[in-house]
This record gives C-alpha cells, sequence and structure tokens, in this order.
C-alpha cells in the first residue's frame, strides 16, 4: 500500500465542553458517513463533483507536539477523524520544491484545491470508484496506474463517507503535482466508509483507489462555531482559531475602534486560524466558503481569557463568547 505520509504541526486531544460555556455543540464525528443518506441525497448539493487519485497518510503530524494539520486545527479538535489533505499547489509535472506558503497572487494560477487554506474546515462526500490492477504510485512523469487491466471494478464501488479538510499535500510527487483532484486521506477513515448501509474497510487491497468527491455543508450541523486561541497567542498576536463549521471558512471580520468591521488576514495559509488586532474586546463575524456571513452578520464578543496573559500554552484555548449584533 502506497502512502504519502504529511508532517504538520501540534494538537491537543480534546476535552469536550459543555456546549453552553462555548456557545456551541460538541463536536458530531461522522463516522457513520451517513449511512442512512443516499449517495445520490449526499451529492445533489449542486457542487462540482471531482474525479481523482486517492492515498492515504498516517495522520496530522507529531503528536507530541499536537498533531495540528495545515489547517491550524488540532486533530483532536476535528468535528471528524475522517480527514483529508489537499494539494496545495497545481504544477504538473514539476516535482522540484515546494511554492512559497501562501502562493501569491502572481501565481495564482499554479493554487491547487487547498486553495492557500480556503478550503480547510469544509466536509466532503467522498465516493470509491475503481481500484487499479496495475502499478499506482505517484512516480514523477509516470501515468497513474500503470500495467495490468488499468482501472477496473472495485469491490467497495460506491463505499461513500463524508470527510474533513485538515491538512495539505506538498510532497514532490505525481499524485499532489500531476493530478488536481488527487485527494490524501486519513488511514484509519479507510476503515470507516459505508456500502449498502453496512460498515467496510476499503483499504483492504488499496490500491490508491480513484474516487469522486464532492464539497457539501457539515452533516448534521448543529450549534454554532467554536473559538479558541492557538498556542503562543497573546495579547500583542491575538491568533484565533475558528472550529466546528458548518460551511467552511473564508475570512473573520474584526470591528475597529470606529465600528466598522474589516477584515483580518490568516495565520499564513492556515485556513481556520486568522490574526486579530489587539483588543481589549474582540467583536468578529465570520464568513462561509460562499462568501456569506453566518447567521445573516451574527456579532461573536469574547476576551483574550486570562490565561492568556503571559502567552496561552495549550494548542487550543477555547473561548466562551456571546452573541448579539
Amino acid at each position: 500500500m502506497s502512502t504519502i505520509v504529511i508532517t504538520q504541526r501540534r494538537s491537543l486531544l480534546c476535552l469536550a465542553l459543555l456546549a453552553a460555556a462555548v456557545g456551541c455543540a460538541a463536536p458530531t464525528d461522522d463516522n457513520q458517513g451517513d449511512d442512512a443518506e443516499s449517495e445520490s441525497d449526499a451529492l445533489n448539493s449542486g457542487g462540482t463533483v471531482h474525479i481523482g487519485n486517492a492515498t492515504n497518510f498516517s495522520g496530522q503530524g507529531d503528536r507530541a507536539h499536537g498533531a495540528i494539520g495545515a489547517c491550524g486545527v488540532p486533530e483532536g479538535m476535528l468535528d471528524s477523524q475522517n480527514y483529508v489533505a489537499l494539494n496545495v499547489q497545481d504544477t504538473p509535472r514539476d516535482y522540484g520544491g515546494g511554492l512559497q506558503r501562501p502562493i501569491p497572487s502572481s501565481q495564482a494560477s499554479k493554487i491547487g484545491a487547498y486553495d492557500n487554506g480556503r478550503n480547510c474546515g469544509r466536509f466532503m462526500r467522498v465516493t470509491i470508484e475503481d481500484r487499479c490492477s496495475g502499478v499506482n504510485d505517484g512516480a514523477n512523469g509516470q501515468p497513474f496506474c500503470r500495467g495490468g487491466k488499468g482501472f477496473v471494478d472495485d469491490p467497495h464501488k460506491d463505499a461513500a463517507l463524508n470527510m474533513i479538510v485538515s491538512d495539505s499535500c506538498q510532497d514532490g510527487n505525481a499524485w499532489c503535482r500531476d493530478d488536481p483532484n488527487h485527494i490524501d486521506l486519513h488511514t484509519s477513515a479507510l476503515q470507516r466508509f459505508y456500502q449498502g448501509g453496512r460498515e467496510v474497510d476499503v483499504g483492504k487491497g488499496w490500491t490508491n483507489d480513484r474516487v469522486k468527491w464532492q464539497y457539501r455543508r457539515a452533516p448534521r450541523y448543529q450549534g454554532d462555531v467554536r473559538l479558541a486561541f492557538a498556542q503562543n497567542a497573546f495579547a500583542y498576536y491575538p491568533a484565533l482559531i475558528v472550529a466546528h463549521l458548518d460551511n467552511g471558512i473564508h475570512g473573520v471580520l474584526q470591528e475597529g475602534d470606529d465600528g466598522k468591521f474589516t477584515p483580518v488576514p490568516h495565520n499564513g495559509d492556515q485556513g481556520q486560524v486568522f490574526v486579530l488586532r489587539p483588543a481589549k474586546a474582540f467583536r468578529i463575524k465570520v464568513i462561509d466558503a460562499e462568501g456569506k456571513e453566518l447567521h445573516g452578520g451574527r456579532v461573536y464578543s469574547f476576551h483574550l481569557p486570562s490565561s492568556c496573559e503571559g502567552r496561552c500554552k495549550p494548542f487550543f484555548t477555547d473561548v466562551p463568547y456571546t452573541t448579539g449584533s
């Protein structure tokens, strides 16, 4: 079995908090893959259906340093342990060193599906298509699935699972460079696909299968966003993590002294981490993947926790907040 191992950063295993304490529902691990939901229902959301090669990787980063994926959210704080990594860049036949991250607008044509983090936190429906009967090793400059009879029917064809985007792939191989629709699946998730209403292990006989996938809203979503300060955040570097998303995140607007809400930057291309402007109290709005303000422009109000007056030590310091307008 061919595996891409992606090294990222930190994480912390989550202790569940009461929903009322943080203004959101507890994460809903979607390990059932919405087995009661038909594939046509899951895919009939109007978005583009992509077809590409799927590989697998062991997990987000070094657990001793928090296992934080490229999106900036510790593994234990993800809404699902069925997670996926997307290509950082789209540079066919160029297997050299990775591009600068985030990729600047002057190289916009080379931005891959990860989209500088803008697809972080989104759910997708992943469905097994075909299995390779030959060699599908991602060798540079070589066709996918060489030899044998090419791609053939997979015993797990149409098995599906809902997965969350939490990480990125910038490896110098053909999968990450030549296939714009390549996705890298958390290895353990291969055991949790659903086919015909029952759980199946698509990893048995896995040959870096061909899959189809489509973005969708978070299944069975409840509550509201979860806010937390990142490790080493402090008064003059208030790095905020935004998690538990219904439809991804494309931006955060922060209220200034003039009462106007203006955008704040991502922390590099960590799509779910935003560097707020220093303030005694924070008031923000969240923009989803469709460019809409959450809940019609809901304002989230909060303060830097007293535990972060030096620097936040945990990888994820939950922030209680209030909402209004």
